[in-house]
Protein backbone atom coordinates (compact mmCIF):
# COMPACT_ATOMS: atom_id res chain seq x y z
CA UNK A 1 0.00 0.00 0.00
CA UNK A 2 1.06 3.41 -0.94
CA UNK A 3 0.59 6.59 1.54
CA UNK A 4 -3.42 7.34 1.35
CA UNK A 5 -4.29 4.67 -0.38
CA UNK A 6 -7.01 2.52 0.87
CA UNK A 7 -7.22 -0.93 2.22
CA UNK A 8 -9.49 -3.10 0.27
CA UNK A 9 -8.13 -6.38 1.59
CA UNK A 10 -10.03 -6.11 4.68
CA UNK A 11 -13.64 -5.06 5.12
CA UNK A 12 -14.81 -2.00 6.86
CA UNK A 13 -16.00 -2.15 10.54
CA UNK A 14 -19.19 -0.80 9.93
CA UNK A 15 -21.29 -0.21 6.41
CA UNK A 16 -21.80 2.96 4.99
CA UNK A 17 -24.91 4.52 6.47
CA UNK A 18 -27.41 5.27 4.25
CA UNK A 19 -29.54 8.53 4.01
CA UNK A 20 -33.26 8.15 5.18
CA UNK A 21 -35.42 7.57 2.36
CA UNK A 22 -37.12 10.57 1.21
CA UNK A 23 -40.28 11.38 -0.93
CA UNK A 24 -39.94 11.76 -4.69
CA UNK A 25 -40.98 15.22 -4.63
CA UNK A 26 -37.98 16.12 -1.76
CA UNK A 27 -35.50 14.28 -3.86
CA UNK A 28 -35.97 16.12 -7.28
CA UNK A 29 -37.42 19.51 -6.46
CA UNK A 30 -37.90 21.64 -9.77
CA UNK A 31 -37.76 20.55 -13.32
CA UNK A 32 -34.30 22.95 -13.38
CA UNK A 33 -31.22 22.03 -12.13
CA UNK A 34 -30.86 24.68 -9.59
CA UNK A 35 -29.17 23.48 -6.38
CA UNK A 36 -28.04 20.77 -7.87
CA UNK A 37 -24.64 21.93 -7.79
CA UNK A 38 -22.66 18.07 -7.06
CA UNK A 39 -22.63 16.04 -10.52
CA UNK A 40 -24.81 13.09 -10.78
CA UNK A 41 -22.48 10.10 -9.34
CA UNK A 42 -23.43 7.69 -12.53
CA UNK A 43 -24.94 8.66 -15.47
CA UNK A 44 -27.22 5.77 -17.05
CA UNK A 45 -27.80 8.05 -20.03
CA UNK A 46 -31.67 9.22 -21.19
CA UNK A 47 -32.91 6.52 -22.45
CA UNK A 48 -32.13 3.79 -19.72
CA UNK A 49 -32.71 6.53 -16.72
CA UNK A 50 -36.40 7.38 -18.63
CA UNK A 51 -36.94 3.38 -18.79
CA UNK A 52 -35.93 3.05 -15.05
CA UNK A 53 -38.00 6.10 -14.56
CA UNK A 54 -40.88 4.59 -15.90
CA UNK A 55 -40.37 1.03 -14.45
CA UNK A 56 -40.70 2.73 -10.80
CA UNK A 57 -43.45 4.79 -11.83
CA UNK A 58 -45.07 1.40 -12.65
CA UNK A 59 -44.40 -0.28 -9.71
CA UNK A 60 -45.24 2.29 -6.87
CA UNK A 61 -47.83 3.46 -4.84
CA UNK A 62 -50.48 5.54 -6.38
CA UNK A 63 -49.00 8.05 -4.06
CA UNK A 64 -45.56 7.68 -5.53
CA UNK A 65 -46.71 7.52 -8.89
CA UNK A 66 -48.27 10.78 -9.02
CA UNK A 67 -45.37 12.55 -7.45
CA UNK A 68 -43.12 11.40 -10.47
CA UNK A 69 -46.06 12.08 -13.06
CA UNK A 70 -46.23 15.80 -11.40
CA UNK A 71 -42.57 15.90 -11.70
CA UNK A 72 -42.15 15.98 -15.51
CA UNK A 73 -43.32 16.25 -18.96
CA UNK A 74 -43.82 13.89 -21.45
CA UNK A 75 -41.59 16.15 -23.58
CA UNK A 76 -38.63 15.63 -21.34
CA UNK A 77 -38.65 11.74 -22.29
CA UNK A 78 -36.97 10.98 -25.30
CA UNK A 79 -38.18 7.84 -26.26
CA UNK A 80 -41.72 8.21 -28.38
CA UNK A 81 -42.80 4.36 -26.61
CA UNK A 82 -41.86 5.87 -23.20
CA UNK A 83 -44.32 9.13 -23.79
CA UNK A 84 -46.63 7.26 -24.97
CA UNK A 85 -46.39 4.77 -21.76
CA UNK A 86 -46.31 8.06 -19.67
CA UNK A 87 -49.18 9.06 -21.02
CA UNK A 88 -51.13 6.09 -20.80
CA UNK A 89 -50.54 6.64 -17.02
CA UNK A 90 -51.48 10.25 -17.00
CA UNK A 91 -54.75 9.25 -17.94
CA UNK A 92 -55.27 6.41 -15.75
CA UNK A 93 -53.91 9.13 -13.16
CA UNK A 94 -56.76 11.29 -13.91
CA UNK A 95 -59.42 9.09 -13.75
CA UNK A 96 -58.77 7.82 -10.74
CA UNK A 97 -57.44 4.07 -11.82
CA UNK A 98 -54.23 2.41 -10.51
CA UNK A 99 -51.14 2.33 -12.67
CA UNK A 100 -49.82 -0.59 -13.23
CA UNK A 101 -48.44 -2.52 -16.30
CA UNK A 102 -51.85 -4.16 -16.57
CA UNK A 103 -53.74 -1.03 -16.38
CA UNK A 104 -51.36 0.75 -18.59
CA UNK A 105 -51.54 -2.07 -20.95
CA UNK A 106 -55.32 -1.50 -21.33
CA UNK A 107 -54.92 1.99 -21.80
CA UNK A 108 -52.54 1.86 -24.62
CA UNK A 109 -54.87 -0.83 -26.26
CA UNK A 110 -57.67 1.34 -26.01
CA UNK A 111 -56.01 4.25 -27.87
CA UNK A 112 -54.19 2.53 -30.44
CA UNK A 113 -51.01 3.11 -29.04
CA UNK A 114 -49.94 -0.48 -27.89
CA UNK A 115 -47.52 -1.16 -31.30
CA UNK A 116 -45.96 2.03 -30.73
CA UNK A 117 -42.98 -0.32 -30.24
CA UNK A 118 -40.74 -0.72 -33.47
CA UNK A 119 -39.51 -4.20 -34.30
CA UNK A 120 -42.85 -5.50 -34.03
CA UNK A 121 -42.53 -6.01 -30.49
CA UNK A 122 -45.56 -4.84 -28.75
CA UNK A 123 -46.30 -2.72 -25.41
CA UNK A 124 -46.40 -6.17 -23.38
CA UNK A 125 -42.96 -6.54 -23.83
CA UNK A 126 -42.39 -3.13 -23.52
CA UNK A 127 -43.86 -2.60 -20.02
CA UNK A 128 -42.20 -5.78 -19.34
CA UNK A 129 -38.62 -4.13 -20.02
CA UNK A 130 -39.65 -0.88 -17.99
CA UNK A 131 -40.35 -2.86 -14.86
CA UNK A 132 -36.55 -4.73 -15.17
CA UNK A 133 -35.33 -1.46 -16.33
CA UNK A 134 -36.11 -0.52 -12.43
CA UNK A 135 -33.98 -2.43 -9.80
CA UNK A 136 -35.14 -0.24 -6.94
CA UNK A 137 -38.23 1.88 -6.90
CA UNK A 138 -36.80 3.97 -3.99
CA UNK A 139 -34.03 5.46 -6.15
CA UNK A 140 -36.77 7.16 -8.45
CA UNK A 141 -35.88 10.28 -7.46
CA UNK A 142 -32.01 9.65 -8.42
CA UNK A 143 -33.66 8.37 -12.44
CA UNK A 144 -36.02 11.00 -12.59
CA UNK A 145 -32.97 13.85 -11.86
CA UNK A 146 -31.06 12.38 -14.45
CA UNK A 147 -33.86 12.37 -17.01
CA UNK A 148 -34.95 16.01 -16.13
CA UNK A 149 -31.04 17.20 -16.16
CA UNK A 150 -31.08 15.80 -19.87
CA UNK A 151 -34.46 17.48 -20.57
CA UNK A 152 -32.98 21.06 -18.69
CA UNK A 153 -29.38 20.83 -21.25
CA UNK A 154 -31.88 19.44 -24.45
CA UNK A 155 -33.77 22.69 -24.11
CA UNK A 156 -30.80 24.67 -23.31
CA UNK A 157 -29.03 23.33 -26.09
CA UNK A 158 -32.22 24.11 -28.50
CA UNK A 159 -32.30 27.45 -27.15
CA UNK A 160 -28.93 28.37 -28.24
CA UNK A 161 -29.32 27.00 -31.59
CA UNK A 162 -32.21 29.31 -32.52
CA UNK A 163 -30.20 32.01 -30.93
CA UNK A 164 -27.24 32.04 -33.08
CA UNK A 165 -29.37 31.69 -35.93
CA UNK A 166 -31.29 34.67 -34.92
CA UNK A 167 -27.87 36.34 -34.55
CA UNK A 168 -26.60 35.30 -37.93
CA UNK A 169 -29.09 36.22 -39.85
CA UNK A 170 -31.95 37.69 -38.41
CA UNK A 171 -32.54 41.73 -37.46
CA UNK A 172 -31.50 42.96 -34.36
CA UNK A 173 -34.88 43.54 -32.58
CA UNK A 174 -36.50 40.31 -33.10
CA UNK A 175 -32.91 38.85 -31.67
CA UNK A 176 -33.45 40.88 -28.67
CA UNK A 177 -37.37 39.62 -28.47
CA UNK A 178 -35.69 35.84 -29.11
CA UNK A 179 -33.23 36.50 -26.03
CA UNK A 180 -36.01 37.75 -24.18
CA UNK A 181 -38.44 35.00 -24.35
CA UNK A 182 -35.64 32.37 -24.37
CA UNK A 183 -34.38 33.24 -21.30
CA UNK A 184 -37.91 33.07 -19.58
CA UNK A 185 -37.96 29.35 -21.61
CA UNK A 186 -34.66 27.96 -19.74
CA UNK A 187 -35.44 29.44 -16.28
Amino acid sequence: LTPGEPDMTTAPAHPPARPPARPVLDLVGTATPAGWSDPIPCDLGEPLAEAAVLGCLLRTTAEHAAALLAAFVDEDLTVPQHRHVAAAARALLEQGHPIDPVTVLGQLRRHGTENARTDSRDAGVLLVELCQAAPSVTSAGHYLRIVLEHAYRRRAQQTAIRLLQAAETGPLTVLHDLVDERRRCVE
